[in-house]
């Protein structure tokens, strides 16, 4: 984590010599010092991707910790798709990954999904630069309706529509499923699918209706919490080439997949 403001700031700063580039580093290092000392003060900070400037607030260590593997480590980079035009991003908490594609796919319209709502008020103000992203307060899932959301008690991240440890407050959110949106936005299809639902990835792809839309798709596989193995999920998608991109650790991967000509 050390070394993470300094590539940041080489990184995401802009032009060699640009001043933001020094003032990055020094404000990504100060904010981790808070951090040290358990004492963090929301920052701002000006970043720069593939020539798109945007501001963003960092309030913990997931933020570095989001920057460094949405931007630096290009989690989410798909090799296929070199033209999206509509993107889904399903779990998009604070609009880290939004902003990413925004940046990559600066003609694509992308729907940033995250049904949390102290997280979603966030996400909104995250992705405010960019007219292409589109903030949408729900899950996505096997069902349409309403459904609950637990909020896990210490980390932004770990919302799910899985109840996974006590203590977690339950909130109702709306849900729809992928053919309902589809349909609901007047979409033909979808060109990429990204997804991080802290285990509810089964039943959002288990359904042929829900998977014949998409044509791509890339995200995070949590084993440990859908109880199964990495055969057992690449069952669910027979329409698609499918490869583990990088494991995470022993029960968590990075998928990718590819649908079939």
């Amino acid at each position: 984590m050390l070394l993470v403001p300094l590539r940041i700031g080489i990184s995401l700063g802009g032009s060699f010599w640009s001043i933001n580039r020094f003032v990055l580093i020094v404000k990504t290092y100060k904010f981790l010092v808070g951090i040290a000392f358990k004492r963090p003060v929301a920052t701002e900070v000006e970043l720069v991707y593939l020539s798109k400037k945007f501001k963003l607030v960092l309030r913990s260590s997931v933020e570095l910790a989001l920057i460094r593997e949405i931007f630096l480590d290009d989690e989410y980079k798909h090799e296929s798709v070199q033209d999206a035009k509509t993107i889904f991003d399903v779990g998009a908490n604070i609009g880290m990954a939004s902003i990413y594609f925004a940046c990559i796919y600066p003609e694509a319209k992308i729907y940033a999904f995250e049904p949390d709502p102290q997280v979603f008020a966030r996400l909104k103000d995250q992705v405010k630069y960019f007219e292409n992203i589109i903030p949408m307060q729900m899950a996505l899932g096997g069902t349409d309706g309403t459904r609950n959301f637990y909020i896990h008690p210490e980390s932004i991240l770990s919302g799910s529509l899985i109840e996974r440890v006590g203590g977690q407050q339950q909130v109702t959110v709306p849900s729809r499923r992928i053919s309902t949106l589809v349909a609901e936005l007047g979409l033909q299809s979808v060109d990429l699918l990204k997804f991080d639902i802290e285990g509810g990835e089964r039943e959002l792809f288990e359904s042929g209706d829900d998977r014949k839309y998409i044509s791509n798709l890339v995200g995070e596989v949590h084993l440990d919490i859908l109880n199964c193995t990495k055969e057992d999920f690449e069952e669910l998608f027979p329409e698609f080439n499918t490869t583990y991109t990088r494991r995470i650790n022993d029960r968590r991967y990075l998928f990718s997949g590819i649908r079939k000509v």
